[in-house]
């Protein structure tokens, strides 16, 4: 039993599993496979830097830029998806679209293909949702139809524009019609304006001569074309503009807050920030200025705090309108798991909810919030990370980093990424 013991010791005080801090790295250069890279080698690990792009892992995959060719690899940092493509979008429903030449296609988490490369286009360029609602939009000889995830043509392409699958509708365009188109592919509404958006709380925003109204998912106008600019429904309301000033209609159409505002808002736990003659201030849904105060700039609350800037400098306000930490601040951020990024004197550093700080303003940047523990920051030019007592645990080497995101994080020397595991330190 003794014996055993001491083995548990020994293999608890192993460097193996422990790491001094700030934790440094050797940077080398290795010959592997006829291609010279660099290496960064702790005290007990190498990390290959040979990416020339790379992204947060998600669901254990992160897509890479490797020879100027795309692929995905695992948190072995072991190729899943060979690096073949010109590229590939996030997977979504268990696919991702990927292009070879020209052409885009569809591939499985394995790499299988489970379409072919024969689309002219695919999906949406900028969302990592595919196949919305179970159907993906694609376009065939300059056409647009439907797909589903086994890669059956489901909606035949022959639309001039559709758009993604919202609320069991599509929106498309034949000619000068446009309508809604139903899974089957179907016509279900048929119109004549000039401009139709998708579904969001039952109502699509038209156009007409210039002005714009709704019309529900029948097709029935419901609020008549006559506002300079519009926003979608959410939670009941939709933004308006009428002679250069943004206002909110309800579903009837009534105007419920009176179109005053120099920039269209939105509602975020009951509140809006409006802007009005170069000062900001908290609306309710009665558009209501609830804390009867005016900010030279706010922003929305997070957490329970929101921050405001009284004429150069920045503090926060509670839920009801007062100051808790006192206007000091160059710049700040939102408040996420109790901490904020400050920018202190033009230094930037963490305060907590009491306004105090837990990582000192000694650093030329640092990242957003904290994530898994850690934040990065930025001295001398180069990037490294702290934890939460404010301690340097990576050595500021790097040219640029990204957050730590399931257990490691991106970092990039000279021109290549590469991945780091969390320093075990603390």
């Amino acid at each position: 039993m003794k014996c055993i013991l001491i083995l548990i010791l020994i293999f608890l005080a192993s460097p193996y599993l422990a790491h001094s801090c700030p934790l440094e790295f050797e940077v080398k250069s290795e010959l592997i496979d006829d291609k010279e890279i660099l290496v960064l080698q702790s005290e007990d690990k190498s990390y290959q830097l040979k990416f020339y792009q790379v992204s947060f892992f998600r669901n254990g995959l992160s897509k890479v830029n490797f020879n100027k060719r795309i692929g995905y690899i695992d948190k072995s940092i072991n190729f899943l998806i060979q690096p073949k493509f010109e590229d590939i979008g996030l997977f979504s429903n268990g696919l991702a679209k990927y292009r070879l030449g020209s052409k885009w296609g569809y591939i499985d988490k394995a790499g299988k293909i489970i379409v072919e490369p024969i689309f002219d286009e695919a999906g949406e360029y900028i969302s990592s949702i595919g196949f919305r609602e179970g159907l993906e939009r694609v376009k065939f000889n300059g056409k647009w139809g439907f797909i589903d995830i086994n890669g059956n043509m489901i909606i035949q392409p022959h639309f001039d524009k559709a758009n993604q699958f919202s609320e069991n509708q599509a929106v498309y365009e034949l000619g000068t019609k446009r309508g809604f188109i139903n899974k089957q592919g179907k016509i279900i509404v048929s119109l004549n304006y000039d401009y139709l958006g998708d579904l969001n709380e039952g109502m699509s925003p038209v156009r007409l001569k210039g002005k714009y109204g709704f019309v529900n998912k029948n097709g029935k106008l419901i609020i008549k074309p006559r506002f300079d600019n519009i926003t979608k429904f959410e939670n009941g309301l939709a933004g308006i503009k009428i002679a250069g000033k943004w206002g909110m209609i309800d579903k009837n159409g009534k105007i419920v807050i009176k179109p005053e505002y120099d920039d269209e808002f939105s509602f975020h736990n009951g509140l809006a920030i409006v802007h009005s003659n170069g000062m900001d201030m908290f609306i309710d849904k009665k558009g209501k200025n609830i804390f009867n105060k005016k900010f030279n700039v706010a922003s929305h609350f997070s957490e329970g705090l929101a921050g405001v800037k009284i004429n150069s400098d920045w503090g926060y306000i509670n839920r009801s309108g007062k100051m808790v930490i006192e206007p000091q601040f160059l710049n700040n951020y939102y408040f996420i798991f109790g901490l904020a990024s400050v920018n202190y004197d033009g230094r930037f550093g963490f305060i907590n909810q009491n306004g105090d700080f837990i990582v000192e303003p000694i650093f030329e940047r640092s990242g957003y919030s904290f994530s898994e523990g850690y934040a990065k920051v930025m001295k001398n030019g180069k990037w490294g990370f702290v934890n939460k007592k404010g301690d340097i645990v990576i050595k500021p080497i790097f040219d640029e980093v990204y957050d730590y995101s399931e257990g490691l994080a991106a970092v990039k020397l000279n021109e290549y990424w590469g991945f780091i595991e969390k320093p075990n330190c603390d």
